[in-house]
């Protein structure tokens, strides 16, 4: 079966920013990864997506707003 899904998301946060070491604890995620990651959630659920299983084929378009900085940041 397959299925294709194109969504449009907003740009992450930078991958240096996405955890942050607590002593005593050890890595978490920062406030700017969770809010990313609810509005990914939020967009994805507004479009109809449900969980994936199986293989999964990710084509994407990275559209940068400054062409600067690591484009794997963006995967």
């Amino acid at each position: 079966m397959s299925e294709t899904i194109c969504l449009t998301l907003p740009i992450p946060p930078s991958v240096n920013n996405l955890y942050r070491n607590v002593r005593g604890v050890g890595r978490v995620k920062t406030e700017a990864a969770k809010r990313f990651a609810a509005e990914v959630r939020l967009i994805a659920l507004q479009n109809g997506c449900t969980p994936l299983e199986g293989d999964l084929w990710v084509r994407m378009k990275v559209f940068r707003p400054a062409r600067r900085g690591d484009l794997d940041n963006y995967a």
